[in-house]
């Protein structure tokens, strides 16, 4: 599906495509308009796929020892070159809360070389079945 809205010497074209990606061309007092914008339609449908970067479903942090259960709330898809897909750094920031239960503990950055392009939430939850060295202490004395 396509959009055109034209505004004064400018016109706005937005196209969705089915993977999920949305291209957005603008262009200023263009002759030949039309022709631009399938040209940059197609140079993007052709150089970009939509990569999932962080999935809810599979989420972890391998270096956090201190909270139960770290999630995120939504999978990020980021449309990306081959090139840039590789080039992708996640730094993960954690703020040590006592107590949490879907709690917001940090944020996971994802940087593109040294540019930062997404921020996620990351949440907690207690995991209810942990037994703890002080719930064994607890259990000896009922």
């Amino acid at each position: 599906a396509s959009l055109g809205v034209v505004g004064g010497f400018c016109k706005i074209y937005i196209l969705l495509n089915t993977d999920g990606m949305n291209f957005i061309v603008v262009t200023l007092r263009d002759s030949d308009d039309w022709n631009t914008h399938l040209n940059l339609y197609e140079s993007a449908f052709k150089n970009y796929k939509n990569y999932l970067v962080l999935s809810k479903k599979n989420y972890t942090v391998l270096e956090d020892k201190y909270y139960d259960n770290l999630y995120i709330k939504n999978d990020l898809y980021i449309p990306l070159t081959k090139s840039e897909a590789t080039s992708l750094i996640s730094h993960v920031k954690l703020e040590r809360i006592r107590n949490y239960d879907d709690t917001l503990v940090g944020h996971n950055y994802i940087y593109l070389k040294d540019k930062k392009i997404y921020d996620m939430p990351v949440y907690a939850k207690k995991n209810k079945d942990k037994v703890t060295f002080w719930s064994k202490i607890k259990g000896l004395f009922r």
